[in-house]
């Protein structure tokens, strides 16, 4: 048998505004590289209201990039619909909020016991 348990920690490991193209490019292509799902914000222009408006999507992946145009394709899953949004521009997207876990397999010994691995007092 196999006994797996998993701890998230969640802990901020990078907070900052990016605008340099090659740290952009980096952490495009480890999203995309691992598939990490994430909350994305982009603004988009409204001709009718003359304006920008933000837009929100809690659960996002990178479909595929491109430095040359700054754009990237994204995969959008909202209400069990997955929806494609096709050459956003880099300097629209607000935000990228990846929340990843790390998972850890105990090695266990003979003096511990398994109330003990499970957390219950």
């Amino acid at each position: 048998m196999r006994f797996i348990r998993k701890e998230h920690v969640i802990t901020t490991i990078y907070n900052k505004e990016i605008k340099e193209d090659s740290t952009i490019k980096v952490v495009l292509e480890k999203l995309l590289e691992r598939k990490i799902e994430f909350s994305l914000t982009i603004r988009k222009y409204f001709p009718s209201i003359l304006d920008y408006k933000t837009i929100n999507h809690s659960k996002s992946r990178i479909k595929l990039f491109n430095m040359e145009n700054r754009a990237v394709d994204f995969y959008i899953y909202e209400g069990g619909t997955l929806i494609t949004i096709k050459n956003i521009l880099i300097d629209d997207i607000v935000e990228i909020n990846a929340t990843t876990t790390k998972s850890t397999i105990l090695e266990t010994s003979d003096d511990v016991s398994r109330f003990a691995l499970m957390d219950i007092e």
